[in-house]
């Protein structure tokens, strides 16, 4: 598997400054709206749909706990 960031530090501290910037982790997935426009085609997949755009919901809702710390 090839690594985005070259360590955790790294990749903690791209998070914290692309935060700065956007409302929430929702601001930084690409095409978050596909999922919040998705229609199920199947009565099972409603229920799993449905938790989606409910999750999708709380990642607007962001606050920064710590930086820089081991969180593995």
């Amino acid at each position: 598997m090839t690594n985005i960031f070259a360590s955790e530090a790294k990749m903690q501290e791209w998070l914290s400054d692309a935060l700065k910037d956007v409302d929430g982790l929702g601001d930084l997935i690409s095409n978050i709206e596909t999922i919040s426009e998705a229609v199920a085609s199947h009565a099972s997949d409603e229920r799993l749909l449905e938790s989606f755009k409910t999750c999708i919901k709380s990642l607007y809702i962001t606050h920064t706990m710590s930086e820089n710390e081991n969180i593995s």
